[in-house]
């Protein structure tokens, strides 16, 4: 019989009946802002640490972005085996980004060091969606490679072990980004 991860029935691993799996791959990306004030660096500065909501036991951010993995199987057991027919993984991010109010009213040059800042902070934001999209890449081949076994239990447990790790791994990679760049710092997200 045909089931994937929730337990429904595909009409899509009965097509699916070559050696190799189906793949699918999902996008989803979106942007939450949160709102700053000041006509002068240092009120623009105070307004990001304010009004930010990214607060960790790290300390406070002025941007982030948020990535994880989601992943689905759909499997086929025939003849005492059971394998893997179609895999489809989805990336998600949410990057947290400032929006200064008072942009149009400030100094040009405050302006232009505002723009040089978001351009950095977005920069940094997207080498968090690299690392991310690097681990999507690697998971397909790997969950695609997963050996036929007599149980579809134990083929999807193989499944899950496999998509944790990767998952751990992204996030590892993301905190040594962080830890390299200085959580963009050494890329020019900073405010001067």
């Amino acid at each position: 019989m045909s089931k994937h991860r929730r337990v429904q029935v595909s009409v899509l691993a009965v097509a699916a009946s070559s050696l190799f799996a189906a793949t699918e791959v999902k996008q989803n990306q979106r942007a939450i802002y949160y709102d700053v004030y000041g006509l002068t660096a240092d009120a623009v500065r105070h307004s990001m640490d304010k009004n930010t909501p990214i607060r960790s036991a790290s300390g406070v951010f002025r941007g982030e972005m948020k990535t994880w993995l989601d992943w689905d199987i759909s499997w086929w057991q025939q003849n005492g085996s059971c394998r893997i027919t179609r895999v489809s993984v989805m990336s998600k991010a949410t990057t947290t980004l400032p929006r200064w109010q008072d942009e149009a009213k400030a100094p040009v040059a405050l302006q232009q060091r505002w723009n040089g800042f978001m351009k950095a902070l977005k920069q940094h934001e997207a080498g968090h969606a690299k690392i991310a999209q690097s681990w999507v890449d690697k998971l397909i081949p790997g969950l695609r490679k997963i050996s036929p076994n007599p149980s579809c239990e134990a083929l999807y447990a193989e499944a899950r072990r496999l998509a944790a790790e990767y998952q751990s791994n992204n996030q590892r990679e993301q905190d040594e980004y962080d830890k390299r760049t200085r959580h963009g710092e050494a890329e020019g997200v900073v405010l001067p």
